[in-house]
């Protein structure tokens, strides 16, 4: 939409210069118009460059020439200087030629109908983009309006978490929260009494349900013991667009006993639990 938005707006522009540049050079500007909306600006360029059919005639078309007193440009069949009222010399006054006519009465009618057909054509690309610009802002500001209605109500940020062993030993973190789909977080499993520590990323997929990597020890069974799961938001900064529309661009309309201020600025989610992983459960909270 955007793209065509510009293509017909820049279109216009090309044609409206083409046509005031063309008419400067006493050149047919509805030929400018299209030279310059088909070639951009290198049809300016050749419009720009081309003969002035206006040099050496008056304002009505009638050829000019100098007078030889006073040097003023008067017409060619003068007799008498309107700049120095002095008299012509017989022989200063060059032969006159009847004018061929170039363009028929009928084309001259035809052409100013084409030019005026392109100008409506103009006007109404530049009407048809101007309306388009203003439905699409129409658009995005509805939606921004019912994006900012639902981002408005503040988040009372919930966690429910729990680990999973697999027959290998394997540990990973899964459960549900309420934050929006999308949210990234962090996940760790920790055990201080066995030195051990592993971190994963997650997102928050539809339904609120989210699950860590498999945590290992050295790619062997993480040994059973007392350990803390760990989630955290990360800053806002980290999180996507949309899902900042929701929580606010610092977290702002995030609340409860898990949200607490961030070292940078803004808040962050910080969710804990203390889990016993025995050796023969596999699935244990």
């Amino acid at each position: 939409m955007e793209t065509l938005l510009f293509v017909v707006f820049a279109w216009s522009i090309l044609g409206l210069v083409g046509y005031f540049l063309a008419k400067s050079k006493g050149r047919d500007p509805l030929k400018g118009c299209l030279w310059s909306v088909f070639l951009g600006p290198i049809g300016w360029l050749v419009i720009a460059l081309s003969e002035d059919q206006t040099r050496g005639k008056a304002t009505d078309g009638r050829p000019l020439r100098k007078c030889p007193h006073c040097a003023e440009m008067i017409l060619r069949e003068a007799k008498i200087c309107k700049h120095c009222r002095k008299d012509l010399p017989v022989e200063d006054i060059p032969r006159q030629e009847p004018l061929p006519v170039r363009v028929p009465v009928k084309d001259a009618g035809a052409s100013r109908i084409a030019l005026r057909a392109a100008l409506g054509l103009l006007a109404v690309l530049l009407l048809v983009a101007i309306s388009l610009v203003i439905q699409n802002q129409r658009t995005e500001s509805a939606k921004n309006r019912a994006q900012e209605g639902t981002a408005a109500k503040s988040i009372q940020v919930t966690f429910d978490a729990r680990a999973k062993r697999d027959n290998r030993g394997f540990v990973r973190i899964e459960g549900r929260t309420n934050l929006p789909e999308g949210t990234k977080l962090l996940i760790g499993l920790r055990s201080k009494a066995s030195a051990y520590f592993a971190q994963s990323e997650s997102t928050v997929l539809s339904g609120g349900s989210f699950v860590s990597d498999w945590f290992s020890k050295l790619k062997k069974a993480v040994p059973p013991g007392s350990y803390t799961i760990e989630i955290s938001s990360g800053i806002s900064a980290s999180q996507p667009e949309l899902v900042r529309s929701i929580i606010g661009k610092m977290e702002e309309r995030l609340s409860g006993s898990l949200v607490s201020p961030a070292k940078f600025g803004g808040n962050m989610v910080s969710y804990s639990q203390s889990i016993m992983l025995a050796a023969t459960e596999p699935d244990r909270r």
